[in-house]
C-alpha cells in the first residue's frame, strides 16, 4: 500500500500510431487488382529443368519459424513486424491478387491493422518461399525442403489431389507432392502455367483459411472471374495461424503442479520452452551389457529401446498437436555426471555416466571422486558427502569434449528436439569444485573457460547454425560465448530462501536480460526464472500453496513483466533451489493466460519519463514494471482491464516492486 503521506504521481501513455497501409475492410469490395498480370515464361536450361524468367522474392518466412530471412538465409525481422511490399515499396493491399516479380517483405510495425490484413502478410511472406522454391530453385530442391516449405498447406489440407484427366491443360491441377513430381520431372517442356495455377490456388486457399469469413466473401465479390475460391477450397472448418503470444512461459525441467485435471503433456504444452533429461522425452542413450555408461553413448534409442524412435516422434507430434510453437531441448551433461561406485551390486542398467575408474572423474586427494550435485535429502539445512547425487568431471579433456559434441549431432539428426541445454555456464566464476563446500577447486577459471568455448566450436562445426543452444549463465552475461549459442537461463540465486529479490540485484538482472535479448544468437531462446520466497522449508504439502501467496505473487508479476518490458523471450516463477526438493517445480498463474499479442514498444522503455517504471506496448495492451521506489499511478486515453484485478479503468495504480498486464 503507498504511504498516504505521499501522493503517487500520474502519468498518461497514448496509444502508439503508425502509418499503415489503407485498410482493405472486407464488407467493402475492392477493385481486382492494376498491376499488370504476371508474364511469366520458363526456360528449359540444360539439365531439363523449367526455370523462370523474372527474380527470386529477396526474402521471405523461413519455414517453421517466425523469422523472414533473405535468399542466404540470413535472419533479418521477425514476420510479427512485417508487410509484404511491391517494386516500388508500396504496402500490398489485403486481397486475392497473387504474389508478383519484385514483391518483398518490409519490416514496420503492424499496429493498427486488421486481424484480416495481419493474416493475409504472413501468408505473403510464405508465399514467396514456395514460389522461390518451385520456379528458381526447383533444380537443387529436396523432398524434405519442400515439404517444410508447404508445411501450412498440408497442415490445412490444401491441394491434395492430383487430376490431370481435364478435357483440356488448364482443366488440370496438381497436388503439392504432384506439382513437386512435374517439376522435377517437366520432360522438357514448358510448365509455368501448371506451376502458376498451383501457387495461385494454394496462396487463395490459404487466406481462405486463416482470414474472417468477412474477408472470404471480399475474396469471392472481388475474383476477376466470378468464382468463390473459399468455396472452392472446400473448407469445412477454417485453420487460422497460430501465433505465440506474450508472456512466453519456459518449462526448465520439472512442471506445474496446481493443474491436476491436465495431462503432463497438456501442462507441458502450456509453455513456449520446455528442456529435460532425454528420457521425458521419450529418448535415452543407448547402451548395451558390454556398453553400460551413458556417458559413452553417442546414438539415441527411445525408451522402447528402438533406434527408429517412434515412441519419442509420437511425443514429439502429440506436443506440437497441443502447442505448434514450443521449442523442446535436450540436458546434456558436461560438468558433472552420474557415478556408480559399487558395480557390483548393481544391474548394468544402473550404472552411472562413466566407470567408477575412468578419468574423466575429478579425484581427491583420497582418490575418492570430487562430489559435483547433491540435495539436501534429510532436510537438516547441510548437504553431506553422503548426499551427493553426481562426480565432478574433467571436462577439458578432448574426449569428453568430442563426446559432448557428438551427443549434440545425434541428438540433431534425430529431428525429434530443436536444441540442447548446457549447465553451468560462467564466464567469469570458476564451478569445477566439491559442491559439498567448495572449498578446493580442480581447474583454473581458464581453463574452463577454454574448454566450455571448444564445447561450443565444436558442436558448431558438427550442428551448423540452425539448432539451438541454451546455456545457464545465472545473472551474469556470457560474450565469448554469444557467437554460438541462442540464449541463456537466467537461474536467479538469491542467498536467503525465506527473502525476496534487492532492487540491486534487479538492476543486474534487468541490464543482463535485456544485453542477452539483443546479443545472442538468432532465433533467441532467453529464460528468466525467479525464484519464490519459502516459508515452510522442506514441507512439499505447502509449495503449492505457498506459490500462491500474495507476495510470491507479487513477485511472479515483477518477473514476468521484467521479461516483457526487457527482452522478447521466456519467463518463470518457481520453487528456490536451496529447498530439499526436486527444483524448478512450478504453478501456473491466471497472469501467464493473459494474451498480450505481439510486441509494438521497443524495450527497457520509460514510461513518461519515470526512473524505475518501465512500459512496452504490445498488440493486445501494456505490460508495466515498477522499481521507482513508490507506487505509481498509470494513466492511459481509455479504460484497460488489469489482468491481476480484473478492474477496468483509464488509471491503475502499481506498487513499488509490481508489474502489471493491461489489456484492451
Amino acid at each position: 500500500v503507498a504511504p498516504t503521506t505521499t501522493v503517487a504521481p500520474t502519468t498518461t501513455v497514448a496509444p502508439t500510431t503508425t502509418v499503415t497501409a489503407a485498410s482493405s475492410s472486407p464488407s467493402i469490395p475492392t477493385k481486382p487488382s492494376t498491376r499488370p498480370q504476371d508474364r511469366y515464361s520458363c526456360m528449359i536450361n540444360e539439365t531439363g529443368f523449367c526455370i523462370f524468367t523474372g527474380q527470386p522474392h529477396k526474402n521471405f518466412l523461413k519455414p517453421n519459424s517466425d523469422v523472414i530471412v533473405n535468399l542466404n538465409e540470413e535472419e533479418l525481422f521477425s514476420v510479427n513486424n512485417a508487410v509484404a511490399v511491391n517494386s516500388v515499396g508500396e504496402i500490398l493491399a489485403a486481397r486475392g491478387t497473387p504474389a508478383f516479380d519484385g514483391d518483398e517483405m518490409l519490416e514496420t510495425s503492424l499496429t493498427g491493422m486488421t486481424s484480416d490484413e495481419k493474416a493475409f502478410h504472413r501468408v505473403m511472406a510464405t508465399m514467396f518461399g514456395i514460389r522461390n522454391q518451385l520456379m528458381y530453385n526447383i533444380e537443387d530442391l529436396e523432398e524434405m525442403t519442400w515439404d517444410s516449405f508447404v508445411a501450412p498447406l498440408a497442415e490445412r489440407g490444401i491441394k491434395e489431389t492430383t487430376f490431370t484427366g481435364g478435357a483440356t491443360p488448364k482443366d488440370n491441377y496438381y497436388s503439392r507432392d504432384g506439382i513437386f513430381e512435374l517439376a522435377k520431372n517437366p520432360n522438357g517442356r514448358d510448365i509455368h502455367h501448371d506451376v502458376m495455377k498451383f501457387l495461385e490456388e494454394a496462396g487463395l486457399y490459404l487466406l481462405c483459411h486463416v482470414t474472417t469469413v468477412e474477408f472470404s466473401q471480399m475474396l469471392a465479390d472481388t475474383h476477376p472471374q466470378g468464382h468463390d475460391p473459399c468455396e472452392d477450397a472446400g473448407i469445412e472448418d477454417k485453420i487460422p495461424w497460430v501465433t505465440s503470444g506474450f508472456p512466453k512461459i519456459c518449462q526448465p525441467w520439472m512442471g506445474i503442479q496446481n493443474r491436476p485435471d491436465s495431462t503432463t503433456l497438456e501442462n507441458i504444452a502450456r509453455h513456449d520452452l520446455y528442456w529435460d533429461a532425454p528420457w521425458f522425452l521419450d529418448l535415452q542413450w543407448e547402451t548395451t551389457e558390454n556398453q553400460p555408461y551413458q556417458g559413452l553413448s553417442t546414438s539415441l534409442v527411445d525408451t522402447n529401446h528402438d533406434l527408429t524412435l517412434d515412441k519419442a516422434r509420437k511425443l514429439k507430434e502429440e506436443l506440437l498437436g497441443l502447442n505448434p510453437n514450443i521449442k523442446t531441448l535436450v540436458s546434456v551433461e558436461y560438468r558433472e555426471g552420474i557415478i556408480t561406485l559399487d558395480e557390483d551390486n548393481a544391474n548394468w542398467w544402473e550404472y552411472g555416466h562413466y566407470s567408477p575408474d575412468s578419468p574423466f572423474w575429478f579425484k581427491d586427494t583420497n582418490g575418492d571422486p570430487v562430489p559435483g550435485w547433491g540435495e539436501d535429502a534429510d532436510k537438516d539445512g547441510v548437504i553431506e558427502p553422503e548426499e551427493a547425487l553426481s562426480g565432478l568431471v574433467d571436462f577439458s579433456q578432448p574426449e569428453v569434449i568430442e563426446l559432448i559434441a557428438q551427443k549434440a549431432l545425434s541428438l540433431k539428426e534425430s529431428g525429434i528436439v530443436d536444441g540442447i541445454f548446457l549447465d553451468w555456464w560462467n564466464e567469469h566464476h570458476r564451478t569445477a569444485a566439491s559442491f559439498i563446500d567448495w572449498s578446493t577447486f580442480y581447474m583454473t577459471q581458464e581453463e574452463e573457460l577454454e574448454s566450455r568455448l571448444a564445447i561450443l566450436r565444436r558442436i558448431r562445426e558438427l550442428v551448423g547454425d540452425d539448432f539451438l543452444i541454451l546455456v545457464n549463465t545465472n545473472e551474469w552475461k556470457a560474450p565469448l560465448s554469444a557467437p554460438y549459442v541462442n540464449g541463456t537461463f537466467m537461474e536467479l540465486y538469491k542467498p536467503d530462501y525465506s527473502e525476496g529479490y534487492t532492487v540491486e540485484h534487479l538492476l543486474e538482472v534487468e541490464d543482463t536480460l535485456h544485453w542477452a535479448s539483443e546479443n545472442f544468437q538468432k532465433p533467441r531462446i532467453n529464460c528468466l526464472e525467479g525464484w519464490r520466497v519459502v516459508y515452510d522449508y522442506g514441507n512439499e504439502d505447502m509449495q503449492v500453496v505457498e506459490r500462491d501467496s500474495a507476495e510470491n505473487q507479487q513477485w511472479m508479476r515483477v518477473f514476468t513483466t521484467i521479461a516483457l518490458t526487457h527482452s522478447d523471450e521466456h519467463v518463470v516463477f518457481g520453487d528456490d533451489n536451496a529447498e530439499p526438493t526436486s527444483d524448478h517445480y512450478h504453478n501456473w498463474y491466471d497472469f501467464w493466460d493473459a494474451d498480450l499479442g505481439l510486441p509494438v514498444g521497443e524495450k527497457r522503455q520509460l514510461f513518461n519519463g519515470v526512473e524505475g517504471l518501465f512500459i512496452r506496448e504490445f498488440t493486445n495492451g501494456y505490460a508495466v514494471y515498477n522499481r521507482s521506489g513508490t507506487a505509481q499511478v498509470v494513466s492511459f486515453e481509455s479504460e484497460l482491464m488489469a489482468v491481476s484485478t480484473k478492474s477496468f479503468a483509464s488509471s491503475h495504480e502499481i506498487q513499488n516492486l509490481d508489474g502489471e498486464i493491461f489489456l484492451n
